[in-house]
């Protein structure tokens, strides 16, 4: 039995999920990132928010070692999560906001991978990185407090 791109993300889709895919908006980067979805209930909203994860690569460190952005709003997830094939951070201060119909369209067009769940301590991490970004919209903070209440 084939199901379809649209059952396998709607039925599958949580908050935590981890899904690999080359972001279009990224500019001069043809990699794909693990992102992974921030909204308690996925289903019910308009958007979804993603953040994703960088390798710790020197380049990054220097940019954090650099940054006045809070450090707990860089959140490590090499831990806690089986999927990171190095030491690997998520920038809270950075998300994307996505309709559900683009992953599905990224699954069709064989372009993303569902990869699993981050755990939900690690969730709850990622959640409060982004509520104590001074560079996150106030909308997003907001929509993610009731959302994760």
């Amino acid at each position: 039995m084939i199901i379809s791109p649209d059952v396998r993300i709607k039925s599958t889709i949580r908050s935590g999920s981890v899904y690999l895919f080359k972001e279009d908006s990224f500019e001069n980067c043809n990699k794909k990132h693990y992102f992974i979805v921030l909204n308690s209930n996925p289903l019910s909203g308009e958007l979804l928010f993603l953040v994703w994860a960088k390798t710790l690569s020197a380049k990054v460190y220097l940019y954090i070692d650099n940054s006045s952005l809070p450090l707990d709003t860089f959140v490590d997830i090499t831990e806690q999560c089986d999927w990171c094939p190095n030491p690997t951070v998520v920038d809270c201060n950075n998300l994307i906001e996505k309709d559900i119909s683009e992953l599905i369209d990224k699954l069709k067009d064989k372009k993303l991978d569902m990869i699993g769940l981050v755990s939900v301590d690690t969730l709850k991490n990622l959640v409060a990185g982004v509520l104590k970004s001074p560079l996150v919209d106030r909308r997003i903070k907001k929509l993610l407090q009731v959302d994760n209440q």
